[in-house]
């Protein structure tokens, strides 16, 4: 059984990493409170697809394929995608940080909160964020769409970026995302609503 997310084999492919995710989640029950919000991830390159995420009839589900409007979309490479799962990313930023962090059943927890997803509902736009890993010479990006509008790449409203090391403080809590941005560690050009948006929702 899947408990965490350190210890996945560096070969896992993105169809095998869902179907453990689902093993895990498929327990869950909506909270009373939870929003029927979906969640979507698009993996570009060999491997990859589409996953929606969240809770129906009742039950966590994750669901290979598309759907219309997702409260959240979030678009990567396979290659970026196995950095931050199983590689670079994961191997920097996990030593010394919350292991409660790496459940994979914060995939759908996000949801569990009706208020502030409606709250993130008003907020449209796509995030570009690049992790920057000079010890490597490489950049890690992904993309997060909200408010259910088409992702917009080429011109995303916001851009967020920030090195590997400074990530993995935040993530361990050494340093919190004010500290980091007002010494310069994180930049954020475009729309600063909405990174506080993304930050509401997975910080619910």
């Amino acid at each position: 059984m899947l408990s965490d997310l350190t210890n996945l084999p560096r070969t896992i492919v993105p169809e095998a990493f869902f179907e453990k995710v689902m093993e895990v989640v498929a327990d869950i029950p909506a909270p009373p409170e939870a929003a029927e919000d979906r969640a979507l991830v698009r993996l570009e390159g060999l491997g990859g697809g589409e996953w929606n995420v969240g809770f129906v009839d009742g039950r966590a589900q994750i669901r290979q394929g598309p759907i219309e409007e997702p409260t959240v979309q979030v678009g990567l490479s396979v290659i970026d995608w196995r950095e931050f799962v199983v590689g670079r990313v994961r191997d920097v930023v996990t030593p010394g940080m919350d292991k409660n962090l790496l459940d994979p059943r914060l995939l759908v927890r996000i949801f569990d909160d009706r208020e502030a997803v409606e709250a993130v509902r008003e907020f449209q736009g796509t995030i570009k964020l690049t992790v920057r890993d000079p010890a490597e010479a490489g950049d890690y990006v992904l993309y997060v769409t909200l408010g259910g509008q088409e992702e917009t790449r080429e011109q995303p409203a916001t851009t967020v970026d920030i090195a590997l090391d400074d990530l993995a403080s935040l993530v361990r809590r050494e340093s919190t995302p004010q500290a980091a941005f007002f010494a310069g560690k994180i930049r954020i050009d475009g729309d600063m609503n909405l990174a506080m948006a993304l930050m509401t929702l997975t910080s619910s």
